[in-house]
């Protein structure tokens, strides 16, 4: 089914709209957007790209808004694996030529209003209001962008600290003091879902030595509140320090 809905990827290809119980995959063609939630099906639509050869046909357009925006650029990209040199074409690097992602990943930055954070930029990000003004026309224009908070970017968890949450720290007990009486109900009820549905003894035992601080989200791990953005990204460094480096 053809359709006139955008093309929210970064690629050239065609929109088709389907229904699908499962359509967060990568095959011939990759989702675009949920339209409607059934819940036991959802109405999609999925972007089938063109190809010049075997690869997909990036959308220059798109490039140029993530070199512009997202501190970061596409290009090549050279890794050694097992001693050869493998180029990679659309790679999502930094400044410093680290490589942070795909394609796919810079085009997620710049949707988020995420500019790459020079002192760690494989899994920091800055998060911005209106990512468009921080370019130096656009801020004269319309006004400096304001920082959000600091994302800590990782492959299937994504954490931002902004002033309100805790300030992150490692040795901290978790107490029903620092939460409603609400969040800590859930709290509670999410550990004993999680202890009862793991199968392993060794896991368990793990998971009972965490306790309920394994349910509960990081940026909330902490007695004191984050009051300044300097205090956001100091948290975000700890807690990036603590678990991905």
């Amino acid at each position: 089914m053809k359709t006139m809905i955008k093309n929210k990827t970064p690629y050239l290809g065609k929109v088709k709209l389907k229904f699908q119980k499962h359509p967060h995959y990568i095959g011939k063609s990759l989702l675009n957007d949920v339209h409607l939630d059934l819940g036991f099906v959802k109405l999609v639509s999925r972007v089938f790209p063109e190809k010049d050869k075997k690869e997909w046909i990036p959308d220059i357009n798109k490039i140029y808004k993530i070199n512009i925006y997202t501190g970061g650029r596409i290009g090549n990209h050279t890794i050694n694996h097992l001693g050869l040199e493998i180029p990679l074409k659309n790679v999502f690097i930094s400044k410093d030529g680290t490589q942070i992602g795909n394609l796919m990943t810079g085009w997620w930055y710049y949707k988020n209003n995420l500019k790459v954070c020079d002192e760690y930029p494989k899994n920091l990000a800055i998060k911005y209001d209106n990512i468009h003004n921080t370019t130096f026309v656009n801020s004269n224009k319309n006004g400096m962008a304001k920082i959000v908070g600091y994302m800590v970017v990782n492959l299937g968890k994504n954490v931002l600290f902004s002033l309100g949450d805790s300030i992150y720290d490692e040795t901290y007990i978790p107490s029903p003091l620092d939460f409603t009486e609400k969040e800590w109900m859930r709290f509670e009820k999410e550990f004993q879902q999680k202890l009862d549905n793991t199968k392993s003894d060794l896991l368990w035992d793990r998971l009972r030595k965490v306790g309920i601080k394994s349910v509960i989200p990081p940026n909330r791990l902490g007695s004191k509140k984050i009051t300044t953005i300097e205090e956001a990204k100091q948290s975000a460094i700890n807690f990036l320090k603590k678990n991905y480096e």
